[in-house]
């Protein structure tokens, strides 16, 4: 285990996913300390939860994996134009909801666990008492003006 991950204790490492169309099931199982990461989806009335589809997953070497306290994906999806106006909340793999880096991170440092993460399906992302709203594709609309968002801000539940 590398000795700087194992004394931090609250590590937050990247994951990334090929982004495409699953043809058929993932080989093998994850790593259980991989799988612990998933989000859980709520049932809110809408079966619907659009997002980037991973085909592939690529994390850590194992022993980083191990000393991690969690892994987040660091996939990111640009507009056509080239201009990143959006941040993918969570990449669909096999199923199941795998939260973004900086969810991940904040996460941590609100001392939240796995299962204070929530998808709720046409709604946003639940993280402790935090709802983050999102798009369709459960994507945040990120905010560039310095004046502050435009569009409804993070608030608490």
């Amino acid at each position: 285990m590398p000795p700087a991950l194992a004394l931090a204790q609250n590590a937050v490492l990247p994951v990334y996913f090929t982004i495409g169309t699953p043809l058929g099931r993932p080989e093998g199982e994850l790593p259980e300390k991989l799988a612990q990461n998933f989000a859980q989806a709520e049932n809110t009335g809408s079966s619907a939860i659009l997002a980037l589809q991973g085909v592939e997953i690529k994390p850590p070497i194992p022993a980083f994996i191990d000393a991690a306290q969690s892994l987040g994906h660091i996939n990111i999806q640009p507009d056509p134009d080239g201009v990143l106006r959006s941040h993918v909340m969570l990449v669909d793999y096999n199923g199941k909801y795998f939260p973004s880096f900086a969810t991940q991170i904040a996460k941590t440092y609100l001392n939240l666990q796995p299962s204070d993460i929530k998808v709720r399906p046409g709604q946003g992302i639940q993280l402790g008492s935090i709802q983050i709203p999102t798009d369709a594709q459960s994507k945040l609309l990120v905010s560039y003006s310095p004046h502050g968002p435009s569009t409804p801000s993070l608030s608490n539940s």
